[in-house]
Formats: C-alpha cells, sequence, structure tokens
C-alpha cells in the first residue's frame, strides 16, 4: 500500500514518527500525523483557515499526553500533574517529562494510525484516485475515532465539523 503514496503523504507518515518521538511518545497515534501534516501545511491552507497552526497542534500533542502520565490517576493519588509539569518545566526547562520519555528505534503504530492509513486508501479509491496523497490522510485522521486526536482538534481549531466538511469537499474535489 504504501507505494501508492505520494511523496508529501509518505513524507507525512515519516514524519510522525518524528513528531511522536520529539515529544516523548512510544508509539505513533493519529494525533502525531496531524502534527505532520500542520507541519508540512497539508491541504492547501485548509488547516490554516481553521486556525491550525504547527505550533499550536504540537503544544497540544505535548500537553494531552499519550496517557503514560495519567492525571486523573495521579490525582486520585493527591498528585497534581500540572503542578508537577510546571515545576519540573521550571527547573529543567520545557518539555521535561517528555524528554525524559524518549527511546531510540522504531515506533510502532497504534491501531488508530493503521486505521488511519488503511481508511486514506479507501479515501482515494472512493474518489476513483490511484495515488494516496497528504489530503487524503488528513481526512482519514479527521474521520478516525481517538480521544486525543480528538481533544488535540477541538483544542487547535476553530471549527473541527466545518473544517471536516472543508477537506471532504477538497477530497471530492469540490472547492472548499
Amino acid at each position: 500500500m504504501f507505494e501508492r503514496f505520494t511523496a508529501s503523504a509518505r513524507s507525512a507518515v515519516v514524519d510522525a514518527q518524528a513528531e511522536a518521538r520529539e515529544v516523548g511518545d512510544r508509539r505513533i497515534e493519529p494525533a502525531h500525523l496531524l502534527g505532520a501534516l500542520a507541519r508540512q501545511g497539508a491541504g492547501d491552507g485548509l488547516l490554516a483557515r481553521h486556525g491550525i497552526t504547527y505550533e499550536a497542534v504540537r503544544r497540544e500533542i505535548a500537553r494531552v499526553g499519550d496517557g503514560a502520565l495519567d492525571a486523573e490517576a495521579l490525582a486520585s493519588l493527591g498528585v497534581d500533574l500540572d503542578a508537577v509539569r510546571a515545576r519540573a518545566e521550571a527547573t529543567f526547562g520545557d518539555g521535561a517529562l517528555e524528554r525524559a520519555g524518549r527511546r531510540g528505534g522504531h515506533l510502532r503504530f497504534t491501531r488508530a494510525s493503521k486505521a488511519v492509513l488503511e481508511n486514506a486508501l479507501r479515501v482515494t479509491v472512493a474518489g476513483r484516485g490511484r495515488e494516496i496523497g497528504a489530503l487524503q490522510v488528513l481526512a482519514s485522521v479527521l474521520r478516525v475515532d481517538d480521544p486525543r486526536t480528538e481533544a488535540v482538534l477541538v483544542a487547535v481549531c476553530d471549527d473541527p465539523a466545518a473544517l471536516r466538511a472543508d477537506v471532504e469537499r477538497a477530497v471530492a474535489g469540490r472547492a472548499a
């Protein structure tokens, strides 16, 4: 399937691993694909028109976390994760807790990320296309049922429903 990806779509998939690694995540999630697509400016300005910047996506990915540090579980023990994070960053710099979890080597895709890539193929075939482009990957990221991706999207997008509709129109070949 990867041979059907355009250069920009391949780049987004590769860059998603870098996104995950840079925030200290152990797996590649759809939110990392969104970050990589935002870094590329995928969708011919659609993301920017909806207020989405790479910096905002990246910040939210780090803030939301991958669940390794579960704020609710820690709170039940009397630990305020936001306070711990603030103190660690004051002492060791921005992203100190995320950097602590970084590892080298290959990162695996989560089930949701695999679903995004599989759905990108379906989006392409439904549109009678032959190549999977960044726009099809973006459409698939926006369709996936993933709580972290949704939290990031809600935090960085002025209107997620309107973004989804604009991306669907663009994928279908109609003006967004």
